[in-house]
């Protein structure tokens, strides 16, 4: 980290992280916050609130805190990886809403019985509206807000417009809101401050993750990670064509669809469990990455100069904000959804992987937000 924060004698407080399941891109936003904040006061008590599964928190979480299950917003419903159910997405909200004294009641008896003393919530709007009930500090942290995401797709929608005005409500009453870059201008917002990315940067490990994978060290040998962001997907990788010096590194095994894949005859084929290197470490030990524009692996694409092939989405209210940062550290290529289906071309591939002069004329980026989240937080609770 680089600071030492001064540790305050006799604090033992209790910190909340809400974080939304909404893929893992909002995760991987509040667990370096979690990591800094616990490492400089092991004296504080960390609950996360979440539905993730309790492996992905452990994989990204290195340190101890409480995990309370229990999805307190909706995000939104996918039909794969880069395409929204706008239907099902309304229906959703529809339900949790219908619901919501209860899940207001839940939200609630969780703060009190814990004697919480602060919420952060990335970005889930009931835990902040139940903070603010109880005169709690609360602290909104996200690159985007889920009221300006659903107005892309609910723009004349009035039923859709009074579960977003009840969003803006929690944002807007947050102590602050920050914004960690790339990040949506959310000019509304009075609360609201820039910081810098909120990324965990892993180490290159490129020789020993070739050694695990039994790859010679060949100088065209191309590693490559294909991630779209824990959110389901049809994709199935039997359909992309055999190669001979690029081996794709899959995040999930067998596959997105479910339908199994046969590593064994695709000798170009690795599921991340074939190595011990934690997925950070993976995405800073390839050459390429395959993903759509999402926050996680895009900041962690520009801290590691890693060329980027993305699938667009170009109804995600997000994506302009996320393309036009990171055009200016990474090489980068947009593919279409046939080519994420059945494949990219090997020699398109190599040409991006060997594309190090293009990227070494590009900004580089040397902070990260985390020490200003950091020290937000222990302003505002101590």
């Amino acid at each position: 980290m680089g600071r030492i924060w001064l540790k305050m004698s006799g604090t033992h407080k209790h910190i909340l992280f809400a974080v939304s399941s909404h893929g893992y891109g909002h995760l991987s936003q509040m667990a370096p916050v979690v990591n800094a904040l616990k490492q400089a006061y092991p004296e504080y008590t960390v609950s996360i609130q979440t539905a993730l599964p309790p492996e992905i928190l452990t994989a990204r979480i290195k340190v101890p805190f409480n995990p309370i299950n229990f999805d307190a917003d909706v995000g939104l419903l996918m039909d794969d990886a880069v395409t929204v159910k706008t239907e099902a997405t309304r229906l959703a909200y529809r339900t949790f809403h219908d619901h919501w004294e209860d899940n207001f009641q839940k939200q609630l008896d969780i703060l009190q019985s814990s004697n919480v003393d602060l919420v952060m919530a990335d970005i889930p709007y009931l835990p902040l509206l139940a903070a603010q009930e109880l005169s709690l500090k609360t602290i909104a942290v996200c690159s985007l807000n889920w009221a300006d995401i659903l107005s892309g797709y609910f723009k004349q929608d009035k039923e859709m417009a009074g579960y977003m005005a009840l969003m803006r409500r929690a944002y807007s009453q947050a102590d602050v809101f920050l914004k960690p870059q790339p990040a949506m201008s959310m000019s509304w917002l009075s609360n609201s401050q820039f910081i810098q990315p909120l990324v965990t940067t892993g180490k290159n490990l490129r020789s020993r993750l070739l050694d695990e994978l039994a790859l010679e060290q060949k100088n065209n040998t191309v590693l490559v990670l294909l991630a779209l962001g824990g959110i389901d997907s049809e994709i199935s990788l039997e359909n992309w064509p055999d190669y001979n010096n690029v081996h794709i590194i899959v995040q999930d095994r067998p596959g997105a669809s479910g339908k199994a894949i046969n590593f064994g005859r695709k000798k170009w084929l690795h599921g991340i469990q074939d190595s011990s290197l934690s997925f950070t470490d993976i995405v800073q030990s390839v050459d390429v990455l395959i993903t759509k524009p999402g926050y996680g692996l895009f900041a962690e694409a520009a801290f590691g100069r890693k060329p980027v092939f993305y699938v667009g989405r170009p109804d995600w209210p997000e994506e302009p904000y996320l393309l036009q940062w990171l055009k200016d550290y990474v090489s980068m290529i947009a593919i279409s959804k046939n080519e994420l289906y059945h494949g990219i071309e090997e020699s398109a591939i190599q040409k991006l992987a060997h594309s190090a002069q293009d990227t070494a004329n590009k900004q580089a980026i040397l902070n990260t937000g985390i020490e200003q989240a950091v020290d937000c937080l222990v302003q505002l609770i101590e």
